[in-house]
């Protein structure tokens, strides 16, 4: 919210190029809740009229294996993922 609130005083949208989450080795399921955090934050109506767009960030580093921003690495991230692009489509 508080990149919203500087956005709106330039008189612009926000974009976000670079959203990601990476895997919790403690907790296999807090990146797909994460995802469906996100999907419900870009969903209020006072934050989707100032989003002007949101990439998601979906690379996998051989070099550093702890940050695989991929959302097809385990299937609870990967249904969160398809839901959050069904909800900001309108379909789900």
């Amino acid at each position: 919210r508080p990149a919203l609130d500087v956005a709106a005083a330039r008189g612009k949208p926000l974009a976000l190029p670079e959203v990601a989450s990476a895997p919790d080795p403690d907790d296999p399921t807090r990146r797909g809740r994460w995802i469906d955090a996100l999907a419900d934050l870009l969903l209020e109506p006072e934050v989707a009229d100032r989003i002007e767009f949101v990439a998601w960030f979906d690379v996998a580093d051989p070099s550093n294996p702890g940050c695989d921003w991929a959302v097809d690495g385990d299937p609870a991230t990967a249904a969160a993922f398809r839901s959050l692009v069904r909800r900001l489509a309108g379909i789900e």
